[in-house]
């Protein structure tokens, strides 16, 4: 099949990475509503709300609370390490029952 010499080509869909998704809480953590957040990184707020809630989205949602936790002080921040964007800031999430710890850096 012949592609026509006028068609334009296809911009590639933004996606959920493990990039974008860093990028998203480290916005919510710094203060930016879901909203502000998922238009950060390219995407909505609604396929934001909608990973989270799928198994594939298990340590997104992760990543998500602790990003809160950490901005309304639920959990302190770790000794020795300032919180400045663009840091690269490594948070220590507590996991569900069963679960190993999970680490994530912004």
């Amino acid at each position: 099949m012949k592609i026509a010499d006028n068609a334009y080509p296809l911009r590639p869909r933004p996606r959920w990475t493990t990039a974008t998704q860093m990028q998203f809480a480290e916005h919510l953590v710094f203060g930016a509503t879901v909203t502000e957040a998922a238009r950060r990184v390219g995407l909505s707020r609604e396929s934001a709300h909608r990973l989270r809630v799928t198994p594939k989205g298990r340590h997104f949602a992760i990543m998500w609370e602790t990003a809160l936790d950490l901005r309304y002080g639920r959990i302190p921040l770790i000794q020795d390490v300032e919180l400045e964007p663009d840091a690269g800031v490594w948070l220590v999430s507590t996991p569900p029952a069963g679960d190993t710890c999970d680490l994530v850096t912004l």
